[in-house]
């Protein structure tokens, strides 16, 4: 399989339903898309809201990270359905590698309930099979799941229309992918693009932070040596919100300098915050042990999103290995990996077939 150029956004105007596409068309490439891992620079977790299901509001600026998974997406002949395969290295549950439809394991997987969303919302047949090559540890606070579902819904706006569009125009609006994703999950929105961005609401609303911009370059310094601590144990995000709730967030003194709320967009308070850190480490106390151990050698270091994973800034790539050392000696990871330079993005491609 050989792969050609990367396709340009997979959004534009939404038309009528396709007409049938020749067998040929339908089998000519698949796509596959990089779906990064992300992490939460600053998240701010405000009370439950009744109006959002009981969930709670968050401020968070969210940081697309090195670490990823692979979504490939092949069209299959008509009638034959989904079909999902999930292999890889990677830390956490162990997911069934050939989940089958109507098991429990299938049907609440985020990638096959975003591919029934949009193949429903386009008018499409749902005959595709999804491969995901996981990277990205399973119940880790680095949204695996989401970007898995992001990506296959920007993979599946491209080869859908790729397929279909010299019959029609066959795009999603952005828009409705955003629909689509928040319906899915928080993170999953942010993961149509990652890089980095502010989000509001319960996390869905999300706008870029451009490159560029005074808030990029305040955060860019500080995210160009990352280590990335894994553990083979996940967190429950439920479990890790429930006790969030008994025992409440990150302690912070409000002043001028100091907000309580600080704006994640001003570049003269980009500050590392996570109000589930408390809960997340009472839950998993080896999330504590590497963020201490990190702090002792220089490095601003926190859990990421609800945890358990633990991501460390170093200040230069010495920092880093000393830590890396330090880490291994101490048992205080299962495994660990490195992100550098800016905040990633979703990346497609397509590849002959």
């Amino acid at each position: 399989m050989t792969d050609s150029a990367t396709i340009p956004h997979a959004c534009a105007a939404l038309s009528e339903a396709p007409a049938e596409a020749p067998a040929d068309a339908l089998t000519a490439h698949g796509i596959r898309v990089t779906c990064p891992a992300k992490t939460n620079l600053t998240l701010l977790v405000s009370t439950t809201r009744s109006e959002r299901g009981n969930r709670h509001a968050l401020d968070t600026v969210y940081c697309g990270l090195e670490l990823h998974d692979t979504v490939t997406l092949e069209p299959t002949a008509p009638g034959t359905g989904l079909d999902l395969r999930i292999g890889g290295d990677y830390f956490g549950p162990r997911l069934d590698e050939h989940p089958l439809p109507g098991t429990a394991p299938f049907e609440s997987n985020h990638v096959i309930r975003a591919t029934r969303m949009l193949a429903d919302s386009l008018g499409v047949p749902a005959d595709v099979r999804i491969t995901i090559d996981k990277r990205i540890p399973v119940a880790a606070g680095l949204g695996g799941g989401s970007a898995d579902a992001a990506g296959t819904l920007m993979g599946l706006a491209a080869l859908w229309h790729d397929h279909y569009g010299a019959h029609a125009v066959l795009r999603p609006t952005r828009t409705e992918l955003e629909r689509i994703a928040a319906t899915i999950g928080a993170d999953v929105p942010f993961c149509l693009d990652a890089g980095l961005a502010h989000g509001t609401g319960y996390g869905e609303r999300v706008e870029a932070i451009p490159e560029g911009s005074a808030a990029w370059r305040a955060w860019q310094p500080r995210l160009s040596c990352m280590l990335i601590g894994m553990f083979r144990d996940g967190l429950s995000t439920a479990d890790v919100y429930r006790r969030f709730d008994e025992i409440g967030g990150a302690e912070r003194n409000a002043s001028p300098s100091n907000p309580a709320m600080p704006d994640p967009n001003d570049p003269a308070t980009p500050r590392i915050i996570n109000d589930l850190q408390p809960a997340a480490i009472d839950l998993h106390p080896r999330s504590g042990t590497a963020i201490e151990l990190a702090h002792r050698m220089g490095a601003e270091a926190f859990v990421s999103g609800s945890g358990p994973t633990v991501i460390a800034l170093c200040p230069s790539a010495a920092t880093r290995s000393e830590l890396q050392r330090l880490w291994a000696a101490e048992h205080a990871v299962d495994g660990m990996a490195t992100s550098d330079g800016a905040p990633k993005s979703l990346g497609l491609v397509r590849f002959a077939r």
